[in-house]
């Protein structure tokens, strides 16, 4: 019987492989834009999806001056190493506690996950585009909404989707 040695790199990369976990993912942190256009003030990291070529919205800051009011547009389709991503989903807690008095959306976002937009200081302004069809739980919670149209495409509202606005 003939016995077969593998580098245990290459099992393991197998069995991941096999198992349908993701082993091409991976953040990147790029300078986000406003209304205005694009500011090294702002920075959002993505996570990366290199099969599906597809990023989530991770982390938003804002490090222009504290408590100041600003805006923040993402944007649908972001470039990086040359790879164009789809950018589909805004993550949990990715705005938490910014100064983001308003954030366009671009109509590539299906998923808005738990706590996105939660605690966003000055959040008064956010249209949900109807490429939605999930909104997670406490997604627009303790903002400063006080209109909110919510697209036909969307099926899923999380609880407390949209609490303590206004």
């Amino acid at each position: 019987m003939k016995l077969f040695t593998f580098p245990v790199s290459v099992i393991i990369f197998s069995v991941l492989a096999l198992s349908g976990l993701q082993v091409s993912a991976k953040d990147v942190t790029l300078d986000g834009e406003t209304v205005k256009g694009p500011t090294p003030d702002i920075k959002v990291t993505y996570a990366l999806n290199k099969t599906d070529k597809i990023a989530r919205v991770k982390e938003v800051r804002d490090r222009s001056a504290t408590g100041t009011k600003s805006s923040c547009v993402i944007p649908g389709k972001i470039k990086v190493d040359g790879v164009t991503y789809k950018v589909t989903k805004i993550g949990k807690d990715a705005f938490g506690y910014e100064s983001f008095d308003k954030v366009v959306l671009p109509n590539t976002i299906d998923e808005i996950c738990e706590g996105a937009f939660a605690h966003v200081l000055f959040l008064s302004d956010c249209k949900i585009p109807s490429s939605v069809v999930k909104i997670g739980k406490n997604a627009f919670a303790n903002n400063l909404l006080t209109k909110v149209t919510i697209p036909a495409s969307v099926t899923s509202i999380g609880d407390g989707a949209f609490s303590s606005n206004g």
